[in-house]
């Protein structure tokens, strides 16, 4: 497959399951960690998002890439909702990922604008309206949702570019489907035909039995 992969370490098993699995299908991945820790197969790299020039110069040592894939960092465990949080952690966490997601997306367009131009997003049911039933850490809840919405902002900026997307939730229950292989999946894009048969045009939440789940 011989495709570049840069991915932002959730700190999830899931992670974890797609550099694995597309490192044994023949791609390069690089594993962006704010906290270390082992990825078998996966290159791996300290970075501060926040650190603006850090990140240009580290896509600079990039001929390409083909797929950026974004998640919400390690975060601290926040409690139940409504029983009091640290706003100022939380604040400071919120800064660390909303300035430094769209850092890493913007250092890195050209990069991917050479490649095979697709951004995608290891997610989690606490992202979702429809799945979001856990009542603990209220940060990792706003973590999630704040990536969804810059992934529909990305999506009508650039979806006419040609780049494509893919959202990936690892649930309770895993489907038969990896998250690497979603990340690599063709989906339908026929222009000449009604939208509805262009998969390609909709950013939808997709899990490992191929389910859309509800924003």
């Amino acid at each position: 497959m011989d495709k570049i992969i840069l991915m932002v370490d959730t700190g999830r098993n899931v992670s974890l399951s797609a550099a694995q699995w597309l490192t044994r299908n023949g791609c390069r991945v690089v594993m962006l960690q704010k906290q270390p820790r082992p990825v078998p197969g996966a290159e791996t790299v300290l970075l501060d998002l926040l650190d603006h020039e850090a990140v240009k110069a580290f896509a600079e040592t990039f001929s390409h890439l083909d797929i950026l894939v974004l998640g919400a960092p390690p975060c601290p465990e926040d409690g139940p909702i409504g029983t009091g949080h640290d706003l100022e952690q939380m604040l400071q966490e919120l800064v660390y990922l909303g300035r430094g997601t769209e850092n890493l997306v913007q250092a890195f367009l050209p990069k991917l604008r050479m490649g095979m131009k697709r951004i995608a997003c290891l997610t989690e049911p606490e992202g979702t309206h429809s799945m979001g039933c856990e009542s603990q850490n209220l940060l990792r809840h706003q973590m999630l949702a704040a990536l969804n919405m810059l992934g529909k902002q990305w999506f009508n900026l650039l979806r006419p570019e040609g780049f494509t997307f893919r959202w990936f939730l690892e649930g309770d229950v895993p489907g038969p489907l990896n998250a690497g292989e979603y990340l690599l999946m063709p989906l339908s894009y026929h222009p000449e035909e009604v939208r509805i048969h262009n998969e390609e045009d909709r950013l939808v939440i997709r899990d490992g039995a191929l389910r859309e789940i509800p924003w």
